[in-house]
């Protein structure tokens, strides 16, 4: 059947499809008219023709004036300030001024602001036996007579007897501010119900592992610092060594605390040593050195240390005097090197040398061993061990032993030796300059403790030598008197890396000394 002789289908027109609107404009969704008649009122969305309303057929439709909205800012509902506009407040401080623990105040705000921060949480770690009692107690005493405040003490190893024994030994009898909780066994909720009763401005728990709770040690200390914040306490917390030597869970009670600080005894004697560990408030990584006495810790002023007659005139072997709180100690620096790889012509071979240090800041010594390469000349593609000398447990971050560090390493590098009543001290820069760092100090301990020149970048003093560096490079310009090792004046001198111009030069001086 051909399409013409298809029945007509009423419903289809022409083909055409029918007619749903889709011609018509379609109206802009969400959007108001622009175009209304100021007359009749009926709004367009475009104007009708010749201007015309359809409505009332008088020529007054206008386009619509639409009024900017200014864009809402988003309200800060969290407290977010830029630091120009933050305010700076320093947290109150109070001055201890505990006349024989004068560093005290150093060691819990820091050198700019000394003093107990109101409202800090402090731990004090330590051995058995180091003095915590004898640093807590008077800190105790002291903040009842400044601020009329109630002290509590907490103890869970001590009955009250004895607690109170050592308060009246150190000047507490009488100090009816001083409030004891003490038995074995006491809980955390125990401490908490006596805070809350008798509203203390400062509390002192001893210890933090032996206080019964759910929980860890970091645990009950992170309960114990959200209580003390929400009752406005100030909180002093001491820490015991296990018996390995290691504080219990030191590393998150570090965290959580606001001050850190580690009470050491000396392994002989009765020397204390208090190293700054963490300080919010500043200070931190200071040490200072006591002495354990009838009365308790006092501090220790003046010097002590390795004598210049203890000492063996030996390479890679220098004396530095170091800065410990009030006191300054002459320590040896000790190093060893490992011999150049070379290659079949007799040349170093380059190569990433092992770096070694004990009790030394390992950072510094990166960056000194880099200095000697690049300013003094001696290749470092060795393995360097260095150890400071001291009966002290911690890293020593005094700034005034980076120049006995780069003598050690040169003086071991080229086989000779500073005499044995000769000290060297001073602070490196990253540019490899000498810097004074407490230079009279050192100088007087090193006086005091017979010693008869230094090297340094300091004054020159009566009766005592000082040979002045400027550079790290000086080391080697500046040494006061040469002396040679023993195993190296041989005909055959085969030692790799040696200068064996410096050797000859030298050599016919170090002879006659030797």
């Amino acid at each position: 059947m051909s399409k013409t002789d298809m029945p007509e289908d009423k419903n289809i027109k022409d083909n055409k499809p029918e007619d749903k609107g889709l011609n018509k404009p379609e109206k802009p969704k969400n959007k108001k008219p622009d175009y209304f008649c100021i007359s009749c009122k009926k709004e367009y969305f475009s104007i009708p023709p010749n201007g015309y309303c359809a409505s009332c057929g008088k020529p007054k439709v206008r386009k619509r004036e639409v009024e900017k909205k200014e864009k809402e800012k988003p309200v800060d509902i969290i407290g977010v300030s830029s630091l120009k506009n933050a305010e700076l407040k320093n947290a109150p401080r109070i001055r201890l001024d505990i006349s024989n623990l004068s560093f005290l105040d150093l060691a819990l705000g820091g050198d700019e602001i000394p003093g107990l921060i109101i409202g800090s949480h402090t731990i004090l770690a330590g051995q058995s036996g180091a003095g915590k009692s004898s640093v807590s107690i008077p800190v105790a005493i002291r903040y009842t007579e400044l601020t009329k405040e109630k002290v509590l003490i907490a103890s869970s190893e001590e009955d009250e007897a004895a607690v109170k024994n050592r308060a009246v030994r150190f000047g507490g009898k009488g100090n009816d501010r001083i409030l004891i909780l003490a038995k074995r066994g006491l809980t955390v909720n125990e401490i908490k119900q006596a805070c809350i009763l008798h509203k203390p401005g400062l509390v002192i728990i001893d210890s933090i592992q032996e206080v019964a709770g759910e929980g860890s040690d970091p645990h009950k200390y992170e309960d114990f610092a959200k209580f003390f914040d929400e009752q406005k306490i100030t909180s002093f917390c001491i820490n015991q060594f296990t018996k390995d030597g290691n504080f219990a869970g030191s590393n998150k009670l570090k965290h959580k605390s606001d001050v850190f600080l580690l009470l050491d005894k000396d392994e002989v004697g009765e020397g204390r040593t208090l190293k700054v560990d963490k300080n919010r408030g500043g200070g931190a990584g200071l040490f200072y050195r006591m002495k354990m006495t009838r009365k308790g810790l006092v501090d220790e002023i003046g010097a002590d240390g390795i004598l210049p007659d203890e000492r063996e005139s030996i390479s890679g072997c220098v004396a530095c005097p170091v800065i410990i709180g009030k006191s300054v100690k002459i320590i040896e620096i000790i190093c060893n090197l490992s011999e150049y790889d070379v290659d079949e012509e007799g040349n170093v071979v380059k190569r990433s040398g092992k770096r070694t240090s004990f009790k030394i800041n390992s950072e510094r010594l990166e960056m000194i061993c880099s200095f000697i390469e690049d300013k003094c000349g001696i290749p470092m593609s060795r393995d360097v061990y260095i150890e400071a000398i001291t009966d002290d447990e911690f890293v020593i971050n005094d700034p005034g032993i980076d120049l006995a560090i780069a003598a050690t390493i040169i003086s071991q590098a080229n086989r000779y030796t500073l005499p044995t009543d000769c000290a060297i001290f001073g602070s490196i820069d990253v540019l490899g300059r000498v810097g004074a760092s407490h230079d009279e100090e050192r100088i007087k301990a090193l006086i005091s403790m017979g010693y008869k020149s230094c090297c340094s970048s300091g004054k020159k003093t009566q009766g005592f030598m000082v040979y002045k560096l400027k550079r790290i490079e000086d080391i080697m310009k500046s040494w006061p008197k040469y002396h040679l090792s023993t195993d190296i004046l041989g005909d055959e001198i085969n030692h790799k890396g040696l200068d064996k111009k410096l050797v000859e030069s030298i050599k016919k001086e170090s002879l006659s000394d030797i």
